[in-house]
């Protein structure tokens, strides 16, 4: 999750049992329980000038998708189910029962994609495709989503500059769907109190190198998600515009939509052994952008906060995703504009913070509070973010060489202590707040 304060993190007394309803924010699929999604996505980072495809692969499309949602209903009579889906995107099909539907149903005004169906019994077991692409919508202030961008350490730019780069990481794609962006990328039912039972991400993306004739498996774009990566298969037919890679992550631990990630560059990837949780061997994995002139000072702070995987598993339980058959993994990967966001098994970090251990300690404790354990509404994202602002302060009393500075300490502490004694508002987000991530995050 991302970086977030709250002035009344700790103001425990006053948030104990608050009755919540019973879905989602949007309320969409409120008559199923999701199984599983099936995804399938083909991304070209190199489409970032204006959004304009470069290869036949890619359409019209910023993003081509086929989603598979395998679900159960929960009422008898079900004649409709519902998904979030920006209505920037447009739907080509919807398999149901084994067929497309006659007429294929678009998103909303209120990005609410509704597809009829026929299904009398409860507890019945189905599943629902659909296919769609489109352009994504531009970022607006906490409210990013899918985004375009050129790596600042390359370019000298960020912050959606769009053109070619010829050496280093060059272009790249990241998401950030906190709090109600993934709608903005994929067709999912975005309700905390329904996590996915399983995910399977496949991502097809182009495999050449920036203005080369013939690929380098060196310089060529690599996809970071969620979970375990068991297969990146090379297809080398065609034109070198038409050759591409497919990479196929599974996930068998529950996950909420959320926090479903990509992150495609041409990533250097560094493989940093195990940690041992509850007897597995947990992979650590960091993808760094290709192209800096040190990579020492990131590992070593990545390093550093890894070592809080086990010390984090004494206090509070095992490491919630320790068995990489089951699609567990820990690591770090570079993306994002700014800050950090602690996706299941794998936190994306803003270039700007990859050596802050405080932001990497912070997104390591979301894989406990937030992904692991997760709140039921927007309105209490106080779970997991006060512990997350807490667990760097705890940190430098389990690991050697860790420290918060004082100044830190003392702010942290005054924050919380004004906030209790100045307002009356709680760590509980009213409604009004959670009405957009710029309202949640404070962007604008």
């Amino acid at each position: 999750m991302r970086i977030f304060y709250l002035s009344m993190a700790f103001c425990f007394c006053s948030l104990i049992s608050i009755a919540q309803g019973t879905s989602g924010y949007s309320g969409t699929g409120s008559n199923i329980n999701v199984d599983n999604y099936q995804i399938y996505w083909r991304v070209n980072p190199d489409s970032i000038d204006a959004k304009v495809p470069v290869t036949p692969l890619d359409s019209l499309a910023a993003i081509k998708g086929i989603v598979k949602i395998k679900f159960k209903t929960t009422v008898a009579n079900v004649n409709s189910i519902t998904f979030d889906l920006r209505n920037t995107f447009l739907v080509s099909s919807v398999v149901w029962n084994g067929a497309a539907l006659i007429t294929t149903p678009q998103p909303s005004a209120s990005h609410i994609l509704t597809i009829p169906v026929n299904i009398p019994t409860l507890g019945t077991r189905d599943s629902i495709t659909i296919s769609y692409a489109g352009a994504t919508v531009l970022n607006s202030g906490s409210e990013e989503g899918f985004t375009f961008n050129n790596d600042p350490l390359v370019s000298g730019q960020s912050g959606g500059n769009a053109y070619k780069n010829t050496s280093g990481a060059g272009n790249v794609v990241y998401t950030l769907s906190e709090s109600y962006e993934d709608r903005d990328w994929w067709p999912c039912k975005a309700d905390m109190q329904d996590k996915a039972d399983t995910i399977d991400i496949t991502v097809n993306v182009p495999y050449r190198t920036n203005n080369a004739i013939a690929a380098n498996a060196t310089d060529t774009f690599w996809v970071a998600s969620n979970g375990t990566l068991i297969d990146s298969t090379i297809d080398l037919s065609g034109t070198r515009f038409q050759r591409n890679r497919t990479f196929k992550y599974i996930n068998r631990y529950p996950m909420t939509s959320y926090l479903v990630c990509l992150g495609i560059a041409r990533y250097n990837r560094y493989y940093r052994g195990n940690v041992n949780i509850g007897g597995f061997n947990t992979p650590i994995v960091y993808y760094l952008y290709a192209g800096k002139t040190d990579y020492t000072p990131i590992l070593t702070a990545m390093d550093k906060a890894t070592e809080l995987v086990a010390q984090f598993s004494l206090k509070f339980g095992d490491y919630g995703f320790p068995n990489p058959v089951k699609g567990g993994k820990h690591g770090f990967y570079e993306g994002l504009n700014g800050g950090a966001m602690g996706h299941q098994t794998f936190s994306a970090i803003a270039t700007s913070a990859l050596t802050t251990t405080n932001t990497l300690i912070h997104e390591l404790v979301h894989q406990w509070f937030g992904d692991k354990v997760s709140f039921a509404t927007w309105n209490d994202l106080w779970l997991a973010e006060g512990f997350a602002e807490y667990m760097p302060s705890l940190a430098s009393e389990l690991v050697t060489g860790l420290t918060l500075p004082f100044t830190t300490r003392n702010s942290l502490k005054n924050s919380a202590t004004d906030g209790a004694l100045q307002n009356t508002s709680t760590a509980y987000i009213p409604s009004a707040g959670i009405a957009s991530s710029n309202t949640i995050w404070g962007g604008s």
